[in-house]
């Protein structure tokens, strides 16, 4: 008896997993160490089928770029067990924000990283601009949605980019040098053993980057 034909994967879903593969491919080595040929190995198509569906490399990282944002602005939305949010600029609506940001952080660490390759990505114009439009949006996400005043929310976010920027450099609390532990201690305020726990549940990036990017299964 002849073995059944493999089914072929929904086009969305064969997108889906194209995002996936590009958004690993784009944290461990930025935009410019990624090539849509590597991004098309990783997600099991060929080179062609990414050109037809992107059309370029920077269409195919913006595309990244939204999802990523996608991502940790879902997560910045106040939900029905937020707790209590009558003064938005509280120290507890703070905490809450924070803990749902580094949830977010520890679900899909890839979104963090692209996020960061893309605000150092300064010197293309177009990559420049994308940088400032996705800080502009998460500004506008946290006054907005979450309901912080500008002021506020242009601290978390500060704040948010320090706390990226520590995880990715899986800092500890219990790091020897007291400035780093104090600077720390500051920028994640009262969440500390949420991060601690993020750190334990998540690799070091320097270390994924150095092992490479998983490879999803491949479409059929």
């Amino acid at each position: 008896m002849p073995a059944p034909t493999p089914r072929r994967l929904p086009a969305a879903r064969r997108r889906e997993l194209v995002i996936t593969a590009a958004q690993e491919a784009f944290a461990n080595h930025g935009y410019e160490g990624t090539s849509t040929d590597t991004v098309a190995r990783l997600a099991g198509v060929s080179q062609g089928y990414i050109v037809r569906l992107f059309g370029t490399k920077k269409a195919l990282f913006q595309h990244v770029v939204a999802a990523s944002l996608d991502h940790v602005r879902a997560a910045l939305r106040p939900t029905p067990d937020s707790g209590p949010t009558a003064n938005p600029a509280s120290a507890r609506t703070r905490q809450v924000l924070g803990r749902a940001y580094l949830r977010a952080i520890a679900e899909k660490p890839a979104a963090l990283l692209v996020l960061l390759r893309l605000i150092s990505s300064g010197t293309d114009p177009d990559l420049a601009r994308l940088a400032r439009e996705t800080l502009s949006s998460l500004h506008r996400s946290l006054r907005d949605d979450a309901g912080l005043g500008p002021g506020d929310a242009a601290r978390f976010l500060a704040n948010g980019l320090l706390t990226s920027a520590l995880a990715a450099t899986a800092t500890r609390p219990e790091d020897d040098d007291p400035d780093l532990r104090e600077l720390l201690e500051h920028t994640v305020e009262d969440n500390v053993d949420a991060y601690s726990r993020l750190l334990a549940r998540t690799p070091s990036t320097t270390t994924a980057a150095r092992r490479g990017p998983t490879r999803p299964p491949a479409p059929r």
